[in-house]
């Protein structure tokens, strides 16, 4: 689930739940339901302070390890929004509109 823009970090006006695709209307980009979207949203999720395994695992509708990835690289290593998506690059997760 992607309900905070992967890229600005704003709410998003509908949630986008499934695969597909949705739109900021604050940046005015356009966001795909992908792995890459999906971290870098509940990215933003986690600098707004929600730490909680559990919870962000529950609510961003992540897999353990991936809500675990998301939290200790922005949480306990302190990532910036930039670090963060070279850190996922660097893992081979990347950007699908941008390869």
């Amino acid at each position: 689930m992607i309900n905070v823009c992967p890229f600005c970090g704003k709410s998003l006006a509908e949630a986008l739940v499934s695969a597909g695709l949705s739109a900021c209307l604050n940046c005015n980009k356009i966001i795909e339901s992908s792995l890459h979207n999906r971290l870098l949203s509940a990215g933003w999720e986690a600098r707004r302070g929600n730490h909680d395994l559990s919870r962000l695992k529950y609510e961003q509708k992540l897999s353990e390890e991936e809500a675990i990835l998301v939290l200790a690289f922005v949480v306990e290593h302190g990532f910036s929004h930039d670090d963060f998506q070279n850190a996922l690059k660097k893992l081979g997760i990347k950007n699908p509109r941008k390869e």
